[in-house]
Order: structure tokens, then C-alpha cells, then sequence
């Protein structure tokens, strides 16, 4: 399945990648727009509770094109399961599962996001750890259609001197990749791999901002680091 997402209506159509039970998942906001290809679909329905209801308010499936567009007002968040039918001689013969993910406008739940798990910054915004220490996480681009939309996580250090001024950072290293079941189950089984992990080795005492920078697939390049300040014991 293909389609897009925005108002630029020359932007190109990405194929999605259903999971393993054949749903394809779309993650957008609300007031976004959203447009799906569903060539030879005739009909469409929201599944609540159970049950089949036409479709959302604001969205519209043309069946002479196969075109399904949506444009969620506001309020519109959550998850919503779509099902398109198609139908030959009278009957069904083929059906689409379809969730799309709205978020809360400017939530930040779209695109590329880099989130660092370990280690956890305490109340006055510092992580202490020792000389050695494990850092992990997860990234993706969630404006990917058929992978994490994430191909390497890079790991450097600032050191942060007296005057509370970072200095001239130093590579760490390539974080390993590693599956992420949890976020697979919120944003689609495309998004599993995304875990990371480094182990960071050989920091002498003081305190470091770590920053981890992914690069996304979609974008062509590193997006904006996430960082974490850390003292090193």
C-alpha cells in the first residue's frame, strides 16, 4: 500500500509495510492530512467496540480511484482501525486492515525521535555513573513506511568544564542495534529494531553531556541529538 502525509501534494507517495497480521500502521497528528492509495477498495469502516461504522468524520474513500484522504480536526487523537473491503460479483474478496495513530498536534510523536533510557537523569538534571557505564535507548524516524528509518546511531561526549561550557567533543562510538518490542507495540512491527545500545568506557572524572545522534533514512541525514548529562564518579 502507498501514500503520503502532509499538505504538500507533490510530495511522494512511500509504500507502507503491513505487520505480521497484515495491518498496516500510520502515525500522524491531528490537523495533519492524510492521503492512502487503496486501489480496487471500494468501501471503508471504522472498527469500534467490536463493530463497523462508516468511516471517521472528515475523511472520504473514493471508490472510482481507490483514494482514501482524511483531515482530523482537532480532538482527534488515538488510534483508529479502518478496514477497506473489496468486492467482486457481490462479493467480499479481499479486506485491508488499516490503524492510524493520531497524536496531539506538536506533540513530537512524528518524525525522527531519539529517546535515551539509560542512564536516567536524577532530580537536578545530572546521571551519575561510574568510569564505565551502559547507555540505551531507542530511534527511529517515524515518518518511515517500511523500517525504523533509522541505518546507524552515533555516540559523542562534551565535556562540561568549570564555567558549565561544553568543550570540543570526542567520538564514543557506533551504538549496537537491539529489538524494542514495547515501542513496536505502540508505533507498528516496523519500528521493532529500533533499540540501541553502547557501552561507554574510559571517561575520567567530571561531567560529560552525552549526546546520541540517528540518522534517518527518510531525511538523509542526523537528526537533532538527544543528550543526557552524566558525572563521572
Amino acid at each position: 500500500m502507498t501514500g503520503r502525509r502532509g499538505f504538500d501534494l507533490n510530495a511522494p507517495y512511500r509504500d507502507y509495510l503491513p505487520d505480521a497480521s497484515g495491518r498496516v500502521t500510520v502515525q500522524a497528528e491531528e490537523l495533519d492530512r492524510i492521503e492512502l492509495l487503496m486501489t480496487g477498495y471500494t468501501e471503508g469502516y471504522l472498527r469500534y467496540s467490536g463493530e463497523v461504522r462508516p468511516l471517521p468524520f472528515g475523511s472520504h474513500l473514493d471508490p472510482a480511484t481507490g483514494t482514501f484522504t482524511w483531515m482530523p480536526g482537532v480532538g482527534f487523537v488515538g488510534p483508529y482501525d479502518l478496514v477497506f473491503v473489496r468486492w467482486n460479483g457481490g462479493r467480499a474478496v479481499a479486506r485491508q486492515e488499516v490503524r492510524i495513530v493520531l497524536n496531539p498536534k506538536g506533540s513530537n510523536r512524528v518524525g525522527p525521535q531519539t529517546i535515551i533510557d539509560v542512564p536516567a537523569a536524577s532530580s537536578n538534571g545530572v546521571a551519575t555513573v561510574g568510569s564505565s557505564f551502559f547507555l540505551s535507548g531507542w530511534a527511529a524516524d517515524l515518518d518511515s513506511t517500511w523500517d525504523r528509518g533509522v541505518d546507524t546511531v552515533h555516540v559523542w561526549a562534551y565535556p562540561v568544564n568549570e564555567t558549565g561550557q561544553r568543550e570540543q567533543p570526542f567520538f564514543l562510538g557506533v551504538a549496537a542495534e537491539g529489538p524494542r518490542p514495547d515501542v513496536a507495540a505502540i508505533y507498528g512491527d516496523r519500528f521493532v529494531d529500533s533499540g540501541y545500545g553502547l557501552v561507554v568506557q574510559g571517561l575520567s572524572s567530571g561531567i560529560y553531556d552525552i549526546a546520541v545522534f540517528a540518522h534517518s533514512t527518510v531525511r538523509g541525514d542526523f537528526a537533532p541529538a538527544a543528550v543526557v548529562r552524566v558525572r563521572v564518579r
